[in-house]
């Protein structure tokens, strides 16, 4: 299986703290969250690399929701 990736700059997005608070070792381990089940990623040197989920459920910026419509636009996944 091959999968695509849009590469965006994130330095001007609003979700660098909420991505933060998703992606910690609690938050990932707790089967109730129902964001983390579908992000999954974490932090790179650069920024961030996350899944793109055709269903984001429950509250997302809105500026990586638009990120995410445009990484599946794009194929990528």
């Amino acid at each position: 299986m091959t999968r695509g990736f849009l590469d965006a700059p994130s330095g001007h997005l609003t979700p660098d703290a909420w991505l933060e608070r998703q992606l910690t070792d609690e938050v990932l381990r707790d089967p109730a969250n129902t964001i983390a089940g579908r992000l999954a990623g974490g932090r790179t040197r650069h920024g961030w690399s996350i899944y793109a989920p055709e269903d984001p459920v429950g509250e997302w910026p809105e500026d990586l929701l638009r990120l995410i419509r445009k990484a599946r636009h794009c194929d990528a996944a």
